[in-house]
């Protein structure tokens, strides 16, 4: 990074959806416009349920969630300054649910301590999301939804959903209903950031 102008500090407050965030961009990604992802996610999180978030940052998908409903939720990162930061922003809130935030490889952590738990799992990693599928069927319950994101090259915006849904479906190494599948937003030139959501079957 490198600054322009202005005070030489990286850590700031962010607010959205009624919360607040302590956010330093130099040691944790940080990005504003997935706000309207993160309000459609927590909607559709229902009270009771337990939620997994594999690669959570600073908490700001799970304490929306956690805000808005009686929910567990595991905030995994592997970014030990993105954890301490959700710790954080936990304390910041006055939550409804529960978020716990946890350090390390999400894929040993669900192995050893996860595994079967999540009524949702959140896989918002995009250039790791094939990777860590197995890793995210492993956490789900049985009936239990993943909300997959990934990045897709399409010349055409009205096709995205439909390619996403089909390398999902591709990757995907078990039976799943498919329950939707959009755009999240643009990343480059004819390239975007889309999500899939699936129920395991």
């Amino acid at each position: 990074m490198e600054l322009l102008a202005g005070e030489d500090k990286t850590e700031t407050e962010y607010k959205e959806h009624g919360c607040r965030f302590k956010v330093d961009v130099e040691k944790a990604f940080f990005s504003p416009r997935l706000s309207t992802e993160r309000d459609r996610i927590a909607n559709l999180i229902k009270d009771g349920e337990t939620v997994i978030n594999m690669f959570g940052g600073v908490g700001m998908f799970s304490i929306i969630a956690a805000k808005k409903k009686k929910c567990v939720v595991y905030n995994i990162d592997i970014n030990p300054s993105a954890t301490k930061l959700c710790e954080q922003n936990i304390k910041l809130n006055k939550l409804v649910g529960k978020v716990e935030s946890l350090t390390g490889d999400a894929a040993k952590i669900i192995e050893g301590q996860l595994s079967g738990k999540g009524d949702r799992v959140l896989m918002l990693l995009p250039e790791k999301s094939d990777e860590f599928l197995d890793a995210a069927i492993k956490a789900a319950k049985k009936n239990g939804i993943i909300h997959y994101y990934c990045h897709i090259h399409s010349d055409k915006k009205n096709e995205v959903g439909r390619i996403a849904k089909e390398h999902f479906l591709d990757v995907m190494k078990i039976k799943t209903e498919v329950l939707g599948s959009k755009i999240v937003r643009p990343v480059g030139p004819r390239f975007y950031q889309a999500v899939v959501d699936a129920k395991l079957l």
